[in-house]
């Protein structure tokens, strides 16, 4: 028969068992309160009527290669030829990030072509070919993007962590909604980029 433990033994052994238990429930809380969401937002327009036209246009970008936060570029590039209005978004990213998604959004002026299974994702050379940006900051290939099309928008979803300075783009088309490309009227198009900095 064996003796049973004193209520100082109990004690004893129960002041330690509670913090342990205590520690280890609160660190999965603090780990996930560390992550930040991160939303970047590039707009242009195509209007044939501007001088250089698809050099120009660009309402909103996010081009930060060197930001200590949030690295990167993202630009929705564009440029028309007879009645087909071409959109072309690029994504850099200079830090690792997760739940990355790209929403592209036509408005109702037009009507968003087929899209490419692939959606004619591009990789990192062609995307330091058409956006200039330094040597040596996007380096690394990006995954396939999964694609799903509803309407006037595309939306992008990638499976698991982004590489740190990787980058992308894709190539979507359009047509006006009533008639051919006008001469003298705004097209517009958007995109938005979601992440998370783990």
């Amino acid at each position: 028969m064996h003796p049973s433990p004193s209520r100082r033994a109990v004690a004893r052994t129960a002041a330690w068992t509670v913090p342990a238990m205590t520690l280890a429930t609160a660190a999965p809380v603090m780990a996930t309160s560390t992550s930040q969401p991160l939303l970047w937002y590039a707009e242009s327009r195509t209007n044939l009527s501007i001088p250089d036209y698809s050099n120009h246009g660009y309402t909103a970008i996010y081009v930060n290669h060197y930001d200590p936060v949030q690295p990167g570029y993202l630009k929705v590039m564009h440029w028309a030829a007879g009645n087909t209005l071409y959109w072309r978004p690029a994504l850099g990213v200079g830090l690792a990030l997760d739940d990355g998604v790209i929403v592209f959004t036509l408005p109702d002026d037009q009507v968003l072509d087929a899209v490419a299974p692939d959606g004619s994702q591009g990789g990192v050379a062609l995307f330091n070919r058409f956006t200039s940006s330094p040597s040596g900051v996007y380096t690394v290939e990006q995954a396939q993007w999964a694609i799903s099309v509803s309407g006037n928008t595309v939306t992008l979803v990638y499976s698991g962590t982004l590489p740190a300075q990787s980058a992308a783009l894709w190539v979507f088309t359009s047509h006006p909604a009533s008639g051919p490309v006008l001469p003298d009227y705004d097209y517009t198009a958007s995109a938005t980029f979601t992440a998370t900095i783990p």
